[in-house]
C-alpha cells in the first residue's frame, strides 16, 4: 500500500519507507503484511455498516503523524 501525504513526522514505523519526496509530497510504501502494521489495522477498525468492517484512510494517516490537508492513500 502506498500513502501520500503532505509532511510525515521524522521516524517512521519499521513497516513504513518513504519511497520518493517531491516539494510537496512524500511518497510512503506501507508494508500492509508486517504484524505491527496488521495490529494498529485492528485497532482503528470500526464497523461501516452492519457486519463490515473497515478502516478510514482519515483514521489511519492521524495515527502515522501525516499532514491530513490533502493526503492521498492508495493501496
Amino acid at each position: 500500500m502506498k500513502l501520500y501525504a503532505k509532511t510525515i513526522p521524522q521516524t517512521l514505523p519499521a513497516w513504513a519507507t518513504v519511497v520518493t519526496k517531491s516539494a510537496d509530497l512524500f511518497e510512503v510504501e506501507i508494508n500492509d503484511e508486517h504484524p505491527n502494521f496488521q495490529s494498529l489495522l485492528e485497532e482503528l477498525a470500526t464497523e461501516i455498516e452492519p457486519g463490515t468492517f473497515g478502516v478510514k484512510a482519515e483514521d489511519l494517516c492521524s495515527r502515522l503523524g501525516f499532514d491530513l490537508s490533502n493526503p492521498i492513500c492508495t493501496s
